[in-house]
């Protein structure tokens, strides 16, 4: 049921004034009328005057009439669970992922009584999870701390969220640093680690910086970061490879401590088409995990170069300044025949293997009146035949 309240701009006693003012002023009015009235007329009258003018005094106090209803709700403790690959692993202490139920399970109990427990999984994104904690699929590629938190912010205000516990192993891999969005959270939030927190003996391929896009028989570099930890003395190989054939291979030696290694193999791409490549590092003994030592890397190999024929109708600066700035692209070979008086081209005979050869024609002035209706047959013939790009 509502409740109703009723608020004035100003204080109580500045409208409790309006009205006796308004009293006053209705008394004085019908005190004394003419011609004369009976007393009860004239207090009927003195009454609704006040009435009327208090109501006006009043409304000019903007009064405010408001209805409240009110409804109780159970505090929503919210736990966020990573959901990530890294909690798959088993290191010193054990198995993440029994570590991270257990944690769930403990969270469970602990909650007040009567408090709303909602669970939600994170790893690039937050997503509610089912009240089963036996349904982590633990698959996701990333872990972005700062967007869980930030996406905690929007349940905070759709839910009455009153406290926030995050189980993790602490490694975001995504985003920016998670501790400005927990303080700008607004609710208490609590962290429970996961999984050994010493550096683990491990050998990461952390990143492959190469082109997506390169060209057949052009010498392409790869740049790969290595980083070690808890390894010394032992030798590395870093693999480069499709499928089973070994493109690039290089060594390294790794020293004591925590330490990134660059590390650039290179290659040279085959026939044009979609490839995928995969760079791979040495697996070591007493590794955390193996499944970080490699990745896959995916390019589309273009043509190697670009053949370009120039039909030119007579030798011209135009002529020179195109074919000088064309071999200057690796990618384009360029190749001219520029028409003679007598009927002919100055770099020689222009033969059917020219054009069949050639990826593009470009004419340049051309054609002129010496070009032979022969020349003039077999370009209109790969125009059309082979649909070459003409310019």
């Amino acid at each position: 049921m509502p409740s109703p309240q009723l608020a004035l701009s100003s204080p109580w006693f500045v409208a409790l004034l309006f009205v006796l003012l308004a009293a006053a002023a209705a008394y004085a009015l019908y005190r004394v009328t003419l011609p004369p009235v009976p007393f009860r007329l004239r207090l009927l009258l003195a009454l609704l005057r006040g009435a009327s003018l208090a109501l006006m005094a009043l409304l000019l106090l903007e009064p405010l009439l408001r209805l409240v209803r009110t409804a109780e709700q159970p505090a929503v403790l919210a736990v966020l669970a990573d959901n990530s690959l890294s909690m798959r692993i088993t290191d010193r202490l054990g198995s993440r992922a029994d570590a991270l139920r257990n944690a769930l399970e403990r969270v469970r109990d602990a909650a007040p009584a009567g408090a709303d427990v909602r669970v939600y999984t994170f790893g690039l994104t937050l997503a509610e999870q089912p009240d089963d904690a036996d349904s982590l699929t633990l698959d996701a590629p990333v872990t972005n701390l700062a967007e869980a938190v930030r996406a905690l912010s929007g349940e905070w205000r759709r839910l009455p969220v009153a406290a926030a516990v995050l189980i993790t192993d602490g490694v975001y891999t995504a985003g920016e640093n998670p501790l400005y969005e927990a303080e700008k959270l607004g609710v208490p939030l609590f962290t429970v680690g996961v999984g050994d927190s010493t550096e683990q003996r491990d050998l990461v391929l952390s990143r492959i910086a190469a082109n997506n896009t390169v060209y057949a028989g052009t010498e392409v570099p790869v740049d790969v970061t290595l980083k070690s930890s808890g390894f010394g003395g032992q030798r590395v190989d870093v693999v480069l490879a499709e499928g089973s054939r070994v493109l690039a291979r290089t060594s390294l030696m790794l020293e004591e401590g925590t330490r990134e290694y660059a590390v650039r193999l290179a290659y040279t791409p085959g026939e044009e088409g979609p490839r995928r490549y995969t760079v791979a590092a040495t697996t070591l003994d007493g590794e955390l995990t193996a499944a970080n030592n490699r990745k896959s890397l995916f390019v589309r190999v273009l043509k190697g170069q670009i053949r370009l024929l120039i039909l030119a109708g007579a030798p011209s600066p135009d002529l020179a300044i195109l074919k000088q700035t064309l071999n200057e692209d690796r990618t384009v070979d360029a190749r001219s025949f520029t028409a003679s008086a007598g009927g002919g081209f100055y770099e020689g005979a222009l033969t059917g293997a020219s054009f069949d050869s050639a990826d593009c024609i470009m004419l340049l002035g051309f054609p002129v009146a010496s070009v032979s209706d022969q020349t003039m047959a077999s370009l209109r013939e790969a125009v059309a035949r082979r649909t070459l790009p003409l310019l």
